[in-house]
This record gives C-alpha cells, sequence and structure tokens, in this order.
C-alpha cells in the first residue's frame, strides 16, 4: 500500500501517514500531524497542530481538526488533539487542540459519527461510539462517555 496525495494538497515536512491514506484536493497539513492507516481525507481538510488520527477515518470537506482553542490563557503552547479509529467526520467539522491549563489533550474515541457543522472544544473528552448531530457543539472541558448523542 501507498500514501495517495492529490497534487493540490499542501503537506509540511515532518507529517506522518501510515500505509493506505488518502488526501484529497486541496488539504492542508500541518508538520505535526499523524494519520492512520487507511484514513480519507475528503477536499479543503486542514490538519495542524499537534494532531493524531486514528485508522480507517473518514474526514470529509473542509473540516478543520487541530486549530488552537478559544482560551485566553493559551500563548500557542504545543498541545493534542488525539481521534480514535474507525470515526466519520463529515464536512466543516472542528475539533481544537487542548491547553496546558487543563491536561494539554482533546481526545475523541473510537467509532463516533460528527455530523456537519459540529465541534469539540479544547480539552474534551469524548467517549467511543458517540454521535454529535448536525451544529452540536462542546465547549471546552467536556466529558461525556460512550454511546452519547448529542443533538444540536
Amino acid at each position: 500500500m501507498s500514501v495517495e496525495i492529490h497534487p493540490t494538497a499542501i503537506v509540511a515536512k515532518g507529517a506522518e501517514f501510515a500505509d493506505g491514506v488518502s488526501i484529497g484536493p486541496y488539504c492542508i497539513i500541518g508538520e505535526h500531524v499523524r494519520v492512520g492507516a487507511r484514513t480519507t481525507l475528503g477536499s479543503h481538510v486542514v490538519l495542524e497542530g499537534h494532531t493524531r488520527i486514528g485508522e480507517d477515518c473518514t474526514v470529509r470537506n473542509f473540516a478543520n481538526l487541530g486549530g488552537p482553542p478559544h482560551h485566553t490563557g493559551y500563548k500557542g503552547e504545543p498541545t493534542e488533539l488525539i481521534i480514535g479509529d474507525r470515526n466519520k467526520i463529515w464536512e466543516h467539522v472542528t475539533m481544537h487542540i487542548g491547553t496546558p491549563q487543563s491536561e494539554g489533550v482533546t481526545q475523541v474515541g473510537d467509532d463516533g459519527m460528527y455530523m456537519a457543522t459540529s465541534h469539540v472544544g479544547h480539552d474534551c473528552t469524548v467517549g467511543d461510539n458517540v454521535i454529535l448531530a448536525h451544529s452540536a457543539t462542546l465547549g471546552g472541558h467536556v466529558a461525556i462517555g460512550d454511546f452519547v448523542m448529542v443533538s444540536g
């Protein structure tokens, strides 16, 4: 297997991709990003910050993962976003890295579905098999367990 990168994608040196990753048109991938095997990125996906995405995920068009937290105390520290395996992340979804004021990690479990325009804020901990319905949002420091559905 190999990694497929569309010629219009911008990929920083240092980004790491496992076998079978597919990167669509106009994606922007930062230097501290790691993407697991067989994960597919649609067009215009932005992956930034210290972001890890697991295996067999689908990230749809215009998602922005690993952006800086909306927190007045954040000063650019290298915190993380960790996304598990087999997640479906739909159009315009945002997920932010953590803050040093907390654990420094935003953690998303396995087998979730994050519908269009949903948001996972800084320092959230999200369990497995979670569904965030269209436009549902989790502000900073939210923890939800397994098999939870949040509606917008």
